[in-house]
């Protein structure tokens, strides 16, 4: 059977968000699978607070925005009222100034319930601005400036045969065919050479470029150390299953005055083992050139589910 894409809307490539995250599934019951699921995603994505975060938390600027006016200090907070993300948000999100990433050394506090950020003292003469437009802030934890490519499909439905003898038969004589565990395959492509746009130096948290990949998919059996060879991570099964989240985004603002169109599709995929780790690509055999990663994983419910997210 030829492998099939699961189906997309079109989007940009810059308006489509991977979510990778590890979560307590369950193998036997797809229902308690998907609440687990759901659950972690929340973590993750910002669309189903109590209080509803303006654009999902994905891109926010202008009016969503509050730019505090200090002189010592710069503070960015969400426009709408406070303890609007989930207690476990990103702990640091992606802040945009003027088109630039805003790097982690440059951040005095971040809290994430609140939805307020607190540049480092004596920023503003790096950020002067408190024209919010000039600001984008992404509370969102999807995979960030490491993913290359991402194939999430291919959905394989086996035919599993057995046979039977009969007394004074050698052959077997009774053949029943059945229908298999449907499975779904993928694979995700990552830039393993080049640090995250994030985070500017070594201090904590530190989040190299393929490392946050590995710690997605490892969950907690993943504990990264930058102190040498003798303290190496060992690649092995992850313990417990990851999801695959793809939000698929059209472009239009969540509050656009006009209801009820698509802001966008999520694409959710349950219950993934990783099945391989490729060799590390390097084409030109030198540092300038990126080291791709290939992981292939395997999906115990194969039949992806849709969520249309409409506009307010």
């Amino acid at each position: 059977m030829d492998k099939k894409p699961y189906p997309m809307i079109p989007a940009k490539n810059d308006n489509t968000y991977l979510y990778i995250f590890s979560y307590n599934g369950d193998e036997e019951d797809f229902d308690v699978d998907k609440a687990a699921f759901d659950a972690e995603l929340k973590t993750h994505f910002q669309y189903a607070n109590t209080v509803a975060i303006p654009e999902n938390g994905i891109g926010l600027t202008g009016s969503d925005l509050t730019i505090g006016a200090s002189t010592t200090s710069r503070t960015i907070a969400c426009a709408t009222a406070t303890s609007v993300l989930h207690a476990n948000c990103v702990k640091y999100p992606i802040v945009l100034y003027k088109g630039n990433p805003i790097p982690f050394t440059d951040f005095l506090t971040s809290v994430s319930a609140l939805g307020l950020i607190t540049l480092a003292l004596l920023t503003t003469t790096k950020y002067p601005s408190t024209t919010a437009t000039d600001y984008k802030v992404y509370w969102s934890d999807h995979v960030m400036g490491t993913l290359v490519s991402a194939e999430v499909g291919g959905v394989t439905l086996p035919i599993e045969s057995s046979s039977f003898k009969a007394v004074g038969h050698v052959e077997p004589v009774v053949f029943v065919s059945r229908r298999g565990d449907a499975e779904g395959t993928g694979s995700i492509q990552v830039i393993m050479s080049l640090t995250s746009i994030l985070f500017s130096g070594g201090t904590s948290p530190q989040n190299f470029a393929g490392e946050e990949l590995y710690k997605r998919i490892y969950g907690a059996n993943w504990a990264y150390s930058n102190q040498g060879f003798a303290l190496r991570n060992r690649l092995d099964f992850n313990t417990l299953p990851f999801g695959i989240a793809v939000l698929m985004h059209s472009g239009l603002p969540l509050i656009s005055g006009v209801a009820n169109k698509v802001w966008g599709n999520l694409l959710c995929i349950y219950h993934c083992q990783l099945t391989s780790i490729g060799a590390p690509a390097n084409v030109s055999a030198d540092t300038t050139d990126p080291i791709l990663l290939n992981v292939e994983f395997k999906s115990k419910y194969a039949v992806p589910e849709y969520s249309t997210l409409l506009t307010t």
